[in-house]
């Protein structure tokens, strides 16, 4: 004769189901990505690191492409220009420095 569960038993049955339900529903739906602002990104890149006194003009437009990619937004035009003279503008205040 077969043994009746308990209700703890029964519980935890319920329980481990539904933690597989769930994870089933999370691996079915489709990974959400954050949309990521380029020119916010291209900005913190110009503030954090784009002073560097070895880079030029092209090498500063180089990284521009490389964070628009890895973000995979274009800078629009009229941002890039806004950027491209801050980053003129920080670098040449700290060659005065």
């Amino acid at each position: 004769m077969a043994r009746e569960k308990s209700f703890d038993e029964r519980f935890a049955e319920i329980e481990a189901a539904l933690g597989q339900l769930r994870r089933d529903v999370a691996a079915a739906q489709p990974a959400r990505r954050r949309e990521v602002d380029v020119a916010a990104a291209v900005e913190g890149w110009v503030r954090g690191h784009g002073w560097d006194e070895t880079f030029d003009r092209e090498m500063a437009e180089e990284e521009f492409g490389r964070i628009e990619r890895r973000v995979g937004n274009p800078l629009p035009p009229e941002e890039r220009e806004r950027l491209l003279q801050l980053w003129l503008s920080l670098r040449g205040e700290r060659r005065a420095a």
